[in-house]
């Protein structure tokens, strides 16, 4: 409810709203100076000395936002009332706020934080609960081609689907960003609802005439434990999954998901550190002439030997450097290290060294070769790979 007070040329209140009254905690308001009122609330601890300032500040012809003791938040406005005074208004936006921060404004869902805080609040109350992440795969493709209004109203058809599938409020169906949805489930229904999901949202949609096709990928997390971002990470790491492992498809969480990240986080760091620390080896492969078995060369191999993991895998750690961008100076060492090596073997004796796709994007790859070769002084020959040894 708003509350309003009309003052005259001086300020004294002429008339005012029960509300008004109420707030103020004035039984008799009229002819009274409205900032004698404001100040009258402060000291009863109703409104601070901070809010009587900002609302002062207002008065004329002018707008505010404060807070009372309580914790309600106001919009004030002012503005003048033709007679020579003027009308204040005031109107509670907390509730107004509430709902701004906990739902998205373009579905009208709940937002991520309002499905967080609903999910803090359902964490050990209950047993038996999943957490459903859904992505529509390939959204930014979608909204390209598309353009940003059919992808919204994609968005706003696919939560219509979703909302007929889960039926319960208590599903607290959620949008997160893009084409994310999150909601609640009970586990025995888990089976035939991810069944019924990726049916129905894998059917077109038509929007604005077009018949859009999409699909869509499911993460599927207990929603166990006190830490409700916790399980949203669970949830998003199956989601993540199931888009790995082509999209359209539903993946549950396991706990070796969250044990290759924790591994993968740690490679990170050890990587980063493996080359200053000269943890890095080249190991040598005989080659042999198919006739005669007659040896002609070595293939390079690169090695990692961590001082607490032990030998890590090139499948591991190749791609991992290559994401990071670490592969071009861990290459470089290589084929230095290599080409050294090879100065010492006899001439007819090859060594072949294998370049990632991306050191060939490098703007220095050519330099680099040329630079190991001409202080090794090997002659250059090249070989096309597509693995890690």
């Amino acid at each position: 409810m708003t509350s309003f007070v009309d003052l005259d040329p001086r300020g004294a209140v002429t008339s005012c709203n029960s509300a008004a009254g109420i707030m103020l905690d004035c039984e008799r308001p009229i002819g009274r100076l409205f900032i004698d009122l404001l100040y009258d609330a402060s000291k009863l601890g109703i409104i601070s000395k901070l809010a009587v300032g900002q609302i002062v500040a207002a008065l004329q012809n002018g707008s505010t936002t404060f807070h009372l003791e309580d914790g309600r938040k106001f919009l004030l406005q002012s503005q003048w009332n033709g007679c020579g005074g003027r009308r204040v208004e005031w109107t509670d936006i907390s509730s107004a706020l509430a709902t701004a921060a906990s739902h998205d404004p373009e579905s009208g869902l709940l937002s991520r934080e309002g499905f967080t805080a609903a999910l803090n609040g359902l964490l050990g109350q209950t047993t038996g609960s999943l957490v459903f992440k859904i992505d529509i795969d390939d959204f930014g493709d979608l909204a390209e081609r598309y353009g940003n209004e059919v992808a919204g109203r994609l968005v706003r058809r696919i939560a219509e689907r979703i909302a007929a599938q889960t039926g319960d409020k208590n599903a607290h169906l959620a949008r997160g960003t893009g084409g994310q949805f999150m909601f609640f489930a009970q586990e025995e229904d888990a089976s035939t609802l991810t069944e019924a999901l990726l049916d129905i949202l894998g059917r077109p949609h038509l929007v604005d005439g077009k018949m859009v096709y999409s699909t869509v990928s499911i993460g599927i997390a207990p929603a166990d434990g006190t830490d409700a971002k916790a399980v949203l990470r669970n949830a998003a790491l199956a989601l993540k999954q199931a888009k790995a492992e082509g999209g359209n498809q539903a993946i549950v969480f396991t706990k070796q998901m969250q044990e290759a990240v924790q591994r993968r986080r740690m490679l990170e760091t050890e990587l980063r550190k493996a080359l200053a620390l000269r943890q890095f080896t080249v190991v040598y492969q005989p080659q042999y002439q198919v006739e005669g078995r007659r040896l002609v060369g070595f293939e390079a191999l690169l090695r990692w030997n961590h001082p607490e993991q032990g030998s890590i895998s090139p499948a591991e750690f190749i791609p991992l450097a290559e994401e990071l961008g670490l592969i071009v100076p861990i290459g470089e060492w290589a084929l230095r290290t290599a080409c050294r090596k090879a100065a010492s073997w006899p001439e007819d004796i090859s060594i072949s060294v294998n370049i990632s796709p991306l050191q060939f994007r490098s703007s220095v790859i050519v330099k680099t070769v040329s630079a190991a070769l001409e202080s090794a002084r090997l002659e250059p020959t090249c070989e096309i790979v597509n693995s890690h040894r």
